[in-house]
């Protein structure tokens, strides 16, 4: 199922940015157009690796969007005013974006598993 639709796929890698732009400081065009980028080519990337176990496909999910979250946090570093967090991410921070990765890719890879057994 994760090889099924690459547009699927790169926009729920990008809801990983929506928080981003919504931050006090404005972003400028140029980074987030290179995140665009970044989000596109992981979920691209997801969409390239075939598993067939619901645990492998959920592992998968939780890789991919945490190396999503880490490629978007160091694009935003590079191309724009978000270093502002210091040179390297705090425990917190980076606990907070792990939680998130775990729990998004158990919830996607939940309800792929649920469309499979409806749709069959």
């Amino acid at each position: 199922m994760l090889g099924d639709n690459i547009l699927r796929n790169s926009v729920l890698v990008a809801f990983e940015a929506v928080g981003h732009p919504l931050a006090p400081w404005a972003h400028n065009l140029f980074g987030l157009l290179v995140l665009a980028a970044v989000c596109a080519t992981v979920g691209a990337t997801a969409t390239a690796i075939s598993v067939e176990s619901l645990r492998a496909k959920i592992a998968v999910l939780i890789v991919t969007l945490g190396a999503a979250q880490v490629l978007g946090h160091l694009t935003l570093a590079v191309t724009s005013h978000h270093a502002a967090h210091g040179p390297a991410p705090s425990a917190l921070m980076i606990a907070a974006h792990a939680a998130a990765a775990a729990g998004v890719g158990v919830l996607i890879g939940l309800v792929e598993h649920a469309y499979q057994i409806c749709a069959s």
